[in-house]
């Protein structure tokens, strides 16, 4: 019987032997390198794979040996990322890569000097240094792994000596991680207001005011806001078609340029049902931008007729914030999709329905990230059966 268990070869038994076939890199002509390891037992076989190990470098190529980590990093980028992730997603490890791996001694260590122990002092450097949160440290580490686990699957490394290294928890970190900000009820009813605020003559106080509470009420991402056509919207059924989102990228000369592409997983791709208030920003959208758009055209105009960018829609949140004097100022535009979620967790909608309409690929991402929210039901409700029963 041949079996396979992940990492460790493939195990099958010859003439009342067990033997163990395990890949360790390729050979000049390509072909895969093998080595056999015979035993009676499995344990035995496995022992001596791990002596064997021991005595190798865990490098399998002599160049790639010699290759510092930095330099091997930004070649799995270019060859194994680029073109595989979405510009933002790749423009996000080039980040990384820039501010938090080419500062530091990492960036200049030999692949074969590259172990557990080497990688542990990094991220423990990166924990003293007390600049980041652990959401951070955490990304750091997800990425680096994924190069390397990149590195094992296609021979260049024997193992990942990522698999021992561990991110301190949070109490560790000087920096604590942000929780997510949203509007209470008081500031959620400043906010509409004074989004709505006009002038004596009539005319809107807030150019992108509208922009704003249509982000409120359906809970959309900025980059699907933006990339919304009128083509998406159906009024008369009450119901807005995300297809597709915009992202600002980085060009080589260092400008930075929309770019449409898919959303930003499958079940991004949605349909948003569209509220009274909503259709009323929708409405006065479509009155404002009247002279300069046809059926085709982006609902998020610039007074010039030209798609308006996300920026512009931030500085008018934070002018609405700071002239109605709310509790939370300075956010950013997510802060409205956050209370879009927080409020309908609140008014006792399924968390299942709530992760639909935010397009997030799965619940547990919607729980994780309203988890406070969901245990400050809990507790009320605890609170309502305690009283219920209270004699």
């Amino acid at each position: 019987m041949i079996r396979r268990e992940d990492g460790t070869g493939t195990i099958y038994k010859r003439n009342d032997k067990i033997v163990m076939r395990k890949r360790y890199g390729t050979k000049p002509d390509g072909s895969p390198l093998y080595k056999y390891f015979t035993g009676d037992t499995e344990a035995e076989v496995k022992k001596q794979a791990r002596q064997y190990e021991l005595k190798r470098e865990v490098v399998t190529d002599d160049a790639i040996a010699k290759m510092p980590f930095g330099e091997y990093f930004k070649m799995w980028m270019s060859k194994y990322k680029k073109r595989q992730v979405k510009d933002s997603t790749y423009e996000a490890i080039d980040y990384c890569y820039s501010c938090r791996i080419q500062p530091y001694d990492i960036c200049m260590t030999q692949m074969k000097n590259l172990n557990t122990d080497t990688l542990q002092d990094y991220f423990n450097e990166l924990v003293d240094n007390n600049q980041y949160a652990r959401a951070t440290v955490k990304k750091t580490y997800d990425t680096i792994n994924n190069c390397l686990k990149k590195g094992r699957v296609i021979g260049h490394l024997i193992k990942n000596p990522m698999d021992g290294v561990s991110i301190p928890t949070e109490e560790h970190f000087e920096k604590k991680t942000k929780n997510i900000e949203f509007f209470e009820e008081n500031d959620f009813n400043k906010i509409i207001k004074e989004a709505k605020r006009k002038y004596f003559n009539g005319t809107r106080v807030y150019q992108y005011g509208d922009d704003v509470l249509l982000l409120l009420y359906t809970g959309i991402r900025i980059g699907e806001g933006l990339a919304l056509k009128w083509e998406n919207v159906d009024i008369e059924n009450k119901k807005m078609h995300i297809k597709t989102t915009i992202s600002r990228i980085k060009s080589e000369d260092g400008s930075r340029f929309n770019k449409e592409t898919s959303t930003k997983t499958k079940k991004s791709n949605r349909c948003v049902y569209l509220t009274s208030q909503a259709i009323e920003c929708l409405n006065n959208l479509k009155k404002r931008n009247s002279p300069l758009i046809n059926s085709s055209d982006y609902l998020f105009l610039s007074e010039k007729g030209k798609l308006t960018c996300g920026k512009n829609v931030r500085r008018c949140l934070n002018a609405i914030q700071r002239n109605a004097h709310t509790a939370v100022q300075n956010s950013g535009l997510h802060t409205l999709r956050h209370t879009f979620a927080t409020t309908l967790i609140r008014k006792g909608v399924d968390i299942k329905i709530i992760s639909e309409l935010l397009g997030h690929t799965k619940v547990s991402t919607t729980y994780d990230c309203y988890i406070h929210v969901i245990e400050e039901q809990k507790h009320q409700a605890f609170n309502t059966i305690e009283n219920a029963f209270s004699s």
